[in-house]
């Protein structure tokens, strides 16, 4: 795999209508493969890392249970539109894009010519504004995940 790299979302992802909302968080990045990619492999391949894993474990000393592979799979194939703590908001063959609260991860496949170019992201969702006016504002502890997040990519 090619370097990871920060990139504008595509025009028509499930992210870009967000990502012009007022207050509201959007990251892209993207890399490319040499290899025919799906949407399921991507699902797969992202939740089933390493690094995913031990996010997994750590979430499971939360009281929602534990996220197993199987789970990751159904996911998918399409099998079930909730895992854990994300719903399914949006799939399209090509994009998923989940919710959990207040953020909401994203992937995406292109095939190329050469390949699939991999994009995945998220969205942090803005708490409402207690002042009349005021923008309001992604809260302290997801603006605190967008730095995890741009680490992890």
């Amino acid at each position: 795999m090619e370097n990871v790299t920060a990139v504008l979302q595509p025009e028509h992802s499930l992210i870009s209508e967000q990502s012009v909302l007022e207050g509201y968080v959007t990251n892209c990045f993207s890399a490319e493969v040499s290899k025919v990619v799906d949407l399921s492999d991507l699902i797969e391949a992202f939740y089933k890392t390493p690094l995913f894993r031990l996010g997994r474990l750590v979430l499971s000393l939360a009281p929602f249970g534990r996220l197993h592979d199987t789970d990751i799979t159904a996911l998918s194939k399409g099998r079930v539109d909730r895992i854990y703590v994300w719903q399914v908001e949006a799939r399209l063959d090509t994009q998923i894009l989940l919710s959990a609260g207040g953020t909401k991860p994203w992937l995406m496949f292109q095939p190329l010519d050469s390949g699939t170019r991999l994009c995945f992201g998220s969205v942090l969702v803005p708490r409402p504004s207690k002042v009349e006016g005021e923008t309001p504002k992604v809260g302290w502890f997801l603006n605190s995940l967008i730095g995890a997040r741009l680490i992890y990519s």
